[in-house]
């Protein structure tokens, strides 16, 4: 009795031993792998699921196949299968959703094509009403702007003091050629000089091609109208401001005529002993003269002078006779002045002139 109670107990203890045996490798891969065992329980019915879908979707192709057989054959296949039924349902209307489709475009390219024709008869119609001198005064239109734009242009009138001094292309041209003017007015008179605003003006409107003038052009005559400096030719004589002239070529051939009264036949050059040069630019006005005081300003610079003041009654080769030269030399030395009409009081040059004959 003794033995089989003792061994009894040996019989209970063996399974629940081997059943912790059993759990407790369970549970070390579970910790070992990271994966709680609700998370791999859903994994494995995921992927039983998606099998099994797959399998069915395997089976599907080749019946959807048959079935698109029987249909083409119009043998109208039958199924009591839910989506076998409709498949063939929706197969069927394909036919029907072509057709009405067609349907669609073929009215709505029935409808564009009568709305064209429509436009084209309202067109037609309307082209026969319009009257043909609509046209004709359209061109002329056209064309008399056309003529207008050719003669005239939009343009600036710039005035000084009320009085109109030049038309530029714009008033910004007209404002920058003002502002170059003071400069060079401040630089020449070695002052401060400005324009005063209130006296020039600027205004823009349509003027003719024809009056339109360059900036150059419109700063000298801005220049004119000022009265401050004036573009011309200066002579220098050792660098001695002499006279200056507006006019171009004017001292070249004040000189040259000087030069031709030492030139004889055994003269083989004539020059100036002192440096005489001729200068171009802004001059100040007070220092524009003619060119007879010019002459008279050089001669009156030389040892030697002899001059003869007019009185009444001379004449131009009377003074020549009486003081042993032609009227040819008389008017060499006295370039500037016309022959034929002097005045009581001109100073008529004698001597010789700022000249050096070379042998």
């Amino acid at each position: 009795m003794s033995e089989q109670k003792r061994s009894t107990p040996q019989r209970s203890d063996a399974p629940t031993q081997r059943r912790r045996s059993n759990a407790s490798p369970r549970r070390r891969s579970s910790r070992r792998g990271g994966m709680p065992q609700w998370l791999s329980g859903w994994i494995e019915h995921m992927a039983l699921f998606f099998s099994t879908l797959g399998a069915r979707i395997r089976r599907i192709g080749p019946r959807a196949r048959t079935v698109m057989r029987e249909s083409r054959a119009r043998n109208f296949p039958e199924s009591n299968r839910f989506l076998v039924q409709v498949f063939l349902v929706i197969g069927g209307m394909f036919p029907m959703w072509r057709s009405l489709l067609h349907e669609r475009v073929m009215a709505h390219r029935r409808q564009r094509s009568h709305a064209a024709g429509e436009h084209e008869d309202r067109w037609r119609r309307h082209a026969r009403r319009v009257n043909p001198f609509y046209f004709i005064g359209g061109a002329a239109v056209v064309a008399a702007i056309a003529l207008f734009f050719s003669f005239y242009t939009l343009g600036t009138t710039v005035e000084y003091n009320g009085s109109v001094v030049d038309t530029v292309a714009s008033a910004a041209q007209a404002r920058k050629a003002a502002s170059k003017l003071e400069s060079i007015t401040t630089e020449t008179l070695g002052k401060s000089y400005e324009i005063a605003k209130d006296a020039i003006h600027y205004s823009t409107a349509f003027v003719r091609r024809s009056d339109v003038t360059d900036s150059t052009t419109f700063e000298q005559d801005l220049a004119d109208e000022l009265g401050q400096v004036t573009y011309g030719y200066s002579l220098y004589v050792d660098d001695e401001l002499i006279g200056s002239t507006q006019y171009a070529g004017a001292l070249d051939e004040l000189l040259k005529q000087i030069k031709q009264v030492y030139a004889s036949a055994d003269t083989l050059s004539v020059d100036f002993v002192e440096n005489v040069r001729i200068a171009e630019g802004y001059v100040p006005t007070d220092s524009v003269m003619n060119l007879g005081e010019i002459a008279e300003i050089l001669n009156s610079t030389k040892s030697g002078e002899v001059t003869y003041t007019v009185v009444k009654g001379d004449t131009w080769g009377q003074i020549a006779n009486n003081n042993g030269m032609t009227a040819a030399e008389l008017e060499a030395l006295n370039p500037g002045y016309d022959i034929n009409r002097i005045h009581i009081g001109d100073a008529l040059t004698l001597s010789n002139a700022a000249a050096e004959r070379c042998l």
